[in-house]
């Protein structure tokens, strides 16, 4: 019984392998006598499940609708440096504090960690899906850590963003991204001001 198996595995998973003579694996197999066939290592292939696949593909998907955001933060964060003429060499010292840089970085950096995530998905890569785990490990640790820090000083914080906005202030008629983000904040809290109305003394 255990002859004819061997003789049905090498006929269902060999393929014409001629030598000199014209034989076949499967007659080689069949007049040496073998008792276990060289093909006794390989194992069938049960694939992936619907699982897999959903899961799979639902990574590449979501990875590649990220990576498109990413890429397109990055282009209108490069767009508004370009069109303040950021990198003329009488305003490239300050452009360490231009949001449009701020916003180009982390369009950047989003469409890296998607676009390695999206490719490791696809193509099964393994070095690619662990250094796109090990980011977002990174990223997620870094976002805990944040909260904790803000939850311990946000009084601290409080005198930093007070102090940003009555420099945001100062600025609001030299720096037109500073003045649509002054104007978005206090339209949203419904205010004026870091404190009162009066704080806007600073810009006269």
């Amino acid at each position: 019984m255990y002859r004819i198996y061997d003789i049905l595995l090498c006929f269902l998973l060999t393929k014409e392998d001629a030598g000199p003579h014209g034989t076949t694996e499967l007659h080689r197999v069949v007049t040496s006598g073998e008792r276990e066939p060289r093909f006794k290592d390989i194992h069938p292939n049960h694939g992936y499940s619907f699982i897999d696949y959903f899961l799979k593909y639902l990574l590449v998907l979501s990875n590649l609708m990220f990576s498109v955001l990413g890429l397109l933060l990055l282009t209108v964060g490069l767009w508004g440096l370009i069109s303040k003429e950021s990198f003329t060499q009488e305003k490239i010292g300050s452009m360490g504090t231009d949001p449009m840089l701020l916003l180009g970085t982390l369009g950047l950096l989003l469409a890296f960690l998607c676009l390695t995530g999206c490719v490791g998905a696809l193509r099964e890569n393994t070095f690619l899906l662990k250094l796109f785990s090990g980011m977002l490990l990174v990223i997620i640790t870094a976002q805990v850590l944040a909260i904790i820090v803000v939850y311990n000083v946000q009084q601290e914080i409080g005198n930093v963003l007070r102090s940003a906005m009555l420099a945001a202030m100062a600025r609001y008629q030299d720096d037109l991204d500073l003045r649509f983000i002054t104007d978005e904040i206090q339209s949203n809290l419904q205010c004026c001001g870091a404190d009162t109305y009066r704080d806007w003394e600073v810009n006269m």
